[in-house]
């Protein structure tokens, strides 16, 4: 599989059982002003991605639509762009799903989303290595 900075349909986090399991079943950490909730699974055959990721931010921290999608879509962006080193890391033969959930009441920069996915992902990292040590 070659990694390209792309953000595939099957790379989402969509099917509502997924989501439901996550939250029910997930670990969680802060990042503030991002949630993360994670879960590592064994990858199936029919899996053509390590990762499947999803992206929210409440009504209630940024009232306007504008700024909510603003935020995923900065998210998003950062994500897809650096998503290799996080594929290239997790352990073979396992899935991992997450979502980013966004708390705080301000729109961000790029440059503040990149730096904060950054952070997510290294600190993703080390949790999923002590989880499945």
């Amino acid at each position: 599989m070659a990694l390209q900075n792309t953000f595939k349909v099957k790379e989402r986090l969509k099917k509502t059982q997924d989501i439901e399991t996550l939250f029910q079943v997930g670990k969680a950490f802060s990042f503030f002003p991002v949630r993360c909730i994670w879960r590592v699974l064994p990858l199936a055959s029919e899996d053509a991605y390590p990762a499947a990721i999803g992206f929210a931010v409440p009504k209630k921290k940024l009232r306007r639509a504008v700024d909510r999608n603003r935020v995923k879509r900065l998210l998003r962006e950062a994500w897809r762009m650096q998503k290799k080193d996080f594929y290239t890391q997790i352990p073979q033969n396992q899935k991992v799903h997450l979502f980013f959930i966004y708390q705080a009441p301000e729109v961000l920069t790029w440059e503040q989303a990149y730096v904060l996915v950054t952070k997510l992902i290294e600190q993703l990292l080390l949790k999923i290595k002590a989880a499945t040590v």
